[in-house]
């Protein structure tokens, strides 16, 4: 555990408590290959045990936002013309991806 926190935080080691026994018991580290992933999501403050409010380090955490830009046309679009020489019909919720809209020439 000491070699993964100094490896990601180096120093912190020194500036925090060092686990119980109890923390060890109910933590586990494991190095396997990562093929896929997921994640588990929740909302509130940290659940750090009373005893640890007096340590003179930061506690949190850091909100994460998932933010779609404009869409961006692929290069070989000329225009938002198709070959039969109709507008291209695009989803609204996309707004305007014409050729004026991405500062290409059309």
């Amino acid at each position: 555990m000491r070699a993964l926190i100094e490896h990601v935080t180096p120093g912190r080691w020194e500036q925090v408590r060092k686990p119980v026994p109890e923390e060890l018991r109910d933590t586990a580290l494991w190095q396997v290959p990562i093929e896929e992933a997921s994640a588990k999501a929740r909302s509130g403050t940290t659940l750090d045990p009373e005893s640890d409010f007096g340590w003179p380090v930061w506690a949190g955490h850091i909100p994460a936002r998932l933010v779609f830009g404009a869409p961006v046309p692929a290069d070989h679009l000329p225009r938002s013309i198709d070959p039969a020489g109709r507008d291209v019909m695009v989803n609204p919720a996309f707004g305007d991806i014409s050729p004026a809209a991405s500062g290409r020439p059309g």
